[in-house]
């Protein structure tokens, strides 16, 4: 029978079963963390549930199987909680570079592009995102696979935008006509 031992949950198995080692005599962890924030934020002690969230962020971040070159970080919004992983030591991207793999499928409206980089100068003159499929996506961090995602649906190229007008004065030669102040800049 499991027994509620103390606060931090811990019981004692006392199951004999079939002279097995693993089961008997073995402790059992009962984790219920996120029970205990949950009735926290019920109970209105939102500061207490906050330093426990806390807690499990920062004990979350250094769980990365490159640690202490490579962190995890947790991002909490509206739209859920995602991971990613941020450069933790200055000599991580020495020692574990990141570098990737993609294979791309070019639908049939950007089939004209006669290479990549004439594609993605495209989606910067004309500022739109360039959607493609890809078949795979393959990161590492040095030897170490980080992800390795097949079936995408759709990637985003998304361009970088323009730069910001600049004022500047404009003249024309041998006539006496001048702008003397004009905003310059692409679209």
């Amino acid at each position: 029978m499991l027994k509620k031992k103390s606060s931090d949950q811990i019981a004692k198995n006392n199951i004999f079963g079939n002279h097995n080692i693993n089961v008997q005599n073995s402790n059992i962890t009962i984790n219920k963390g996120m029970d205990e924030i949950l009735e926290l934020a019920r109970n209105g002690n939102n500061e207490s549930a906050l330093r426990k969230i806390g807690m499990f962020q920062r004990s979350f971040t250094v769980m990365h199987p490159l640690y202490p070159y490579y962190k995890y970080n947790l991002k909490m919004n509206e739209n859920g909680v995602s991971i990613g992983m941020t450069v933790n030591s200055k000599d991580a991207l020495e020692k574990y570079p990141p570098h990737g793999k993609i294979r791309f499928k070019i639908p049939d409206e950007y089939k004209w592009a006669e290479n990549f980089q004439e594609l993605i100068r495209y989606g910067y003159e004309k500022q739109v995102a360039i959607e493609l499929k890809a078949e795979y996506i393959k990161l590492w961090l040095g030897d170490y696979l980080v992800q390795d995602i097949n079936d995408i649906s759709k990637v985003k190229i998304i361009p970088k935008k323009f730069p910001d007008p600049i004022p500047m004065r404009f003249e024309f030669e041998n006539t006496p006509f001048a702008l003397k102040y004009l905003e310059m800049g692409l679209s």
